[in-house]
């Protein structure tokens, strides 16, 4: 069952947008340490995409449909890759972008099909 907490107001939920931003920007920085700890240069650029695409909206500069696109693309570059550092970091990408949407099941079944 999802956490009520993470339901944006739009949907019935208590997560006002302001902390809608300030979640998804956390999401985008915790990838953006694992890659450098890792210290992976040459990651899928699909998986970068969707990082911008998150910072995107947290500004208000993108759509749900936008971010909804560039999380499923991370998911196919992490499916597309044998290394599972990158694959999982890639993963992570997407997961970060979807923060802007309520897409964690279509995130976990995509994932889970993998």
């Amino acid at each position: 069952m999802r956490d009520k907490r993470f339901i944006a107001n739009h949907m019935g939920g208590p997560l006002s947008l302001e902390k809608h931003r300030l979640l998804i920007h956390w999401a985008v920085d915790c990838v953006k340490h694992g890659i450098e700890i890792a210290n992976v240069k040459d990651i899928d650029k699909r998986a970068l995409i969707a990082l911008d695409i998150a910072g995107k909206w947290e500004k208000g500069n993108a759509t749900v449909g936008e971010a909804r696109e560039a999380a499923f693309a991370a998911h196919d570059a992490a499916r597309e890759c044998d290394d599972k550092i990158k694959q999982a970091l890639m993963r992570a990408c997407g997961h970060a972008v979807a923060t802007a949407n309520e897409l964690i099941s279509d995130i976990k079944k995509q994932t889970i099909n993998d």
